[in-house]
């Protein structure tokens, strides 16, 4: 992801003051070329670890999970927040 907020900064689709942590500094040390090699390889990595359609159909996946064992609304194990004081 950090290389991927530092491309778009590079290529002026989002500002470079919005960046913080590895893609500040990948946006002053990398060049445009560099960032979407890297992007590629991780895009690569990630065909390999999930197949074909990638991370996308890896979370359908466990969201199905998810329904069939009841646990997909995270809300019902959530506690309410408390009294705010009068």
């Amino acid at each position: 992801m950090a290389a991927g907020a530092a491309l778009a900064a590079k290529r002026g689709k989002r500002s470079k003051r919005s960046l913080k942590g590895a893609s500040r500094q990948m946006v002053r040390s990398m060049t445009e070329k560099q960032l979407r090699e890297m992007g590629e390889t991780f895009e690569d990595i990630e065909h390999r670890q999930f197949g074909k359609d990638g991370f996308d159909d890896a979370l359908k996946q466990v969201a199905a999970v998810e329904e069939t064992f009841g646990v997909a609304d995270l809300a019902q194990f959530t506690a309410p927040a408390p009294p705010r004081p009068t």
